[in-house]
């Protein structure tokens, strides 16, 4: 990682204002994702998907909503005999 930090950096500073996206002032798309759980919870990982919705509202300002869906998991109770 620290070997591509100088490109990151580059990138970073060579980047110019993106006048395609502004032009149009929204952006609506689709995703795919998958998410992966911590095995303590006992969920399984999932796939999923989502919808993504952007205004511009200057060059340099937007504003972005995304939502995610996943099918429903089932979570069972633990019980302890003791």
């Amino acid at each position: 990682m620290r070997k591509l930090a100088p490109l990151f950096a580059i990138v970073a500073l060579t980047a110019t204002r993106l006048d395609a996206q502004y032009a149009r002032r929204y952006e609506v798309g689709l995703f795919g994702a998958y998410t992966k759980y911590d095995k303590a919870f006992g969920l399984a990982d999932k796939p999923g998907g989502g919808v993504r919705f952007a205004y511009a509202l200057t060059p340099m300002i937007d504003f972005e909503v995304e939502a995610l869906f996943q099918s429903p998991q089932d979570v069972g109770t633990r019980t302890s005999r003791g």
